[in-house]
């Protein structure tokens, strides 16, 4: 019976936070309720305040569950790729206009933002983010130079600094998409971390085909 339980909780935590990620990608955390909330689950409010008693409570939770959601698939999508160059391209997923469950993540991500500017608990989740991030890109760094022997001087910085590449253009692009149009993000990729590592990308490798954009 607590098996079946704790089975039980884990779905309806995953049905509520589904809801959440839905509403508070639409109307950001200050018009977001916990009525509302319920309501984008298909459960009652009771049943969401069975879980959690506020709303600052549910929506850092939601916050972690979108990053961990995002890294497990970011992860795979990795995994799937055996030349380092490619998962170095594999980065401009970040400007993919047909995934909307990326596109959905965007507003909560920059409200993640906006709320650890003022709130010490939503700086420690972003931290984790960007931490997160940082290893990742490290870890393609280092089989760069494990399997293709490019040198880099210090791996931890060169991957801080791609991580903010990276984030930089995605926001450009997904807050202006008119004047950063989705080739304009993943050429500036390419070319500003080609520069960066003094190497050229094989465009015949590249997550999407220019032609069509």
């Amino acid at each position: 019976m607590k098996k079946n339980g704790r089975a039980l909780e884990s779905i309806r935590k995953e049905q509520i936070f589904e809801g959440a990620l839905s509403v508070i990608s639409a109307k950001g955390t200050k018009n977001v309720t916990l009525e509302l909330v319920a309501k984008a689950s298909g459960l009652s409010k009771g049943g969401v305040t069975y879980y959690y008693s506020s709303k600052d409570e549910l929506f850092r939770d939601v916050f972690e569950f979108l990053f961990e959601d995002f890294f497990r698939q970011f992860e795979l999508m990795l995994h799937e790729k055996d030349d380092p160059y490619e998962k170095l391209l594999a980065f401009t997923w970040l400007y993919t206009v047909e995934d909307q469950k990326l596109l959905l993540g965007y507003p909560l991500f920059f409200e993640c933002m906006s709320l650890a500017n003022f709130d010490e608990e939503y700086r420690e989740i972003f931290h984790v983010w960007l931490s997160r991030w940082v290893r990742l890109v490290t870890e393609v760094l280092q089989e760069c130079v494990a399997q293709k022997g490019l040198e880099i001087d210090d791996v931890d910085s060169t991957a801080r600094i791609i991580g903010a590449i990276s984030q930089g253009i995605a926001s450009r692009w997904y807050l202006d998409r008119k004047g950063h149009t989705t080739e304009w993000a993943l050429s500036a990729y390419e070319r500003t971390v080609g520069a960066l590592l003094n190497i050229e990308f094989d465009k015949e490798s590249a997550l999407f085909d220019k032609s069509q954009l």
